[in-house]
C-alpha cells in the first residue's frame, strides 16, 4: 500500500468517525419519551381537566412541567409539579388541575415534561380531552370519607335519568371496582363497600351515565 492510499484511508476514517459522533449527539439532543411513567390520564370533570400520573420513584427527578396545546403542534407550560402527592409501593403519584380557558375549546391536548436535576428533560405521550356540552354543565360529585378505609358514599348530580356506572380506577388505569345501577335525574347516592383489601394510594371515582363520562373525583385509600 502506497502513502497516497494510506492517507485517503485515514481521511475516510476521520470523516466516518466525525459523522457517527455528530449523529449520536443529534439523536441524544432530541426529546425522548420517558419510560419511568407507568400511567398518564386526563379526565374532564366539573369544568376542570384533572391530570393523574404515576412515575417510578427516582432521586434524580427535579419536577414536572404540565404542557397544554389546542392544536397538538404548539405546547405551552400551564403548571409545575414538584414532589408527589402520594408515595406507595415504590411509585410516586401526581395530580394537576387545569380550568383556565378550557371551555373555549372543543379539544385539548396535554403532555408532561419531566426535568431532572441536570436540567435534562424527557416528554410523555400526549393525552387528548374532548370538551362537549354535557361536560360543560355544572356537576357535583362527592365521595366521602376521603381518605377512606373500607367503604365510600358517592353522591352525584345527574342531568339525565338512565343507567350509570360508578367506576373506581387505580392510578395505573385499572378498574378495580364497578357498580352498575339505574339512576334518576338529579341527586343520586351509591355505596361502595368491601374496600379494605385495596392497596393504599390514589384512586379516581369516575361516573358514567348512559355511556358518557360525566365527572370524576380523586380519592385516597389509607
Amino acid at each position: 500500500m502506497n502513502k497516497n492510499s494510506t492517507l485517503v484511508g485515514l481521511c475516510m476514517l476521520i470523516l466516518l468517525t466525525s459523522f457517527t459522533t455528530n449523529s449520536l449527539k443529534a439523536q441524544n439532543s432530541l426529546p425522548q419519551l420517558f419510560s419511568g411513567t407507568v400511567s398518564f390520564k386526563a379526565i374532564l370533570s366539573n369544568n376542570t381537566v384533572n391530570l393523574y400520573w404515576t412515575a417510578d420513584a427516582e432521586t434524580n427527578n427535579n419536577y414536572f412541567e404540565v404542557e397544554r396545546s389546542f392544536d397538538q403542534a404548539s405546547f405551552s407550560t400551564v403548571g409545575l409539579v414538584g414532589g408527589p402527592q402520594v408515595v406507595s409501593n415504590g411509585k410516586n403519584h401526581y395530580s394537576f388541575e387545569d380550568n383556565n380557558e378550557i371551555l373555549k375549546h372543543n379539544v385539548i391536548y396535554y403532555r408532561l415534561k419531566q426535568v431532572d436535576l441536570n436540567n435534562n428533560y424527557t416528554l410523555s405521550v400526549v393525552q387528548m380531552v374532548r370538551v362537549n356540552n354535557i361536560n360543560k354543565a355544572t356537576l357535583v360529585i362527592q365521595a366521602m370519607p376521603n381518605p377512606y378505609m373500607d367503604k365510600l358514599s358517592v353522591d352525584f348530580d345527574s342531568k339525565n335519568a338512565g343507567n350509570a356506572e360508578i367506576r373506581m380506577i387505580s392510578i395505573s388505569g385499572t378498574i378495580v371496582k364497578k357498580i352498575e345501577t339505574a339512576i334518576n335525574k338529579g341527586l343520586n347516592n351509591v355505596q361502595l363497600r368491601d374496600l379494605s383489601a385495596q392497596r393504599p394510594g390514589m384512586y379516581v371515582i369516575n361516573i358514567v351515565v348512559n355511556g358518557v363520562s360525566i365527572g370524576s373525583q380523586e380519592i385516597i385509600k389509607n
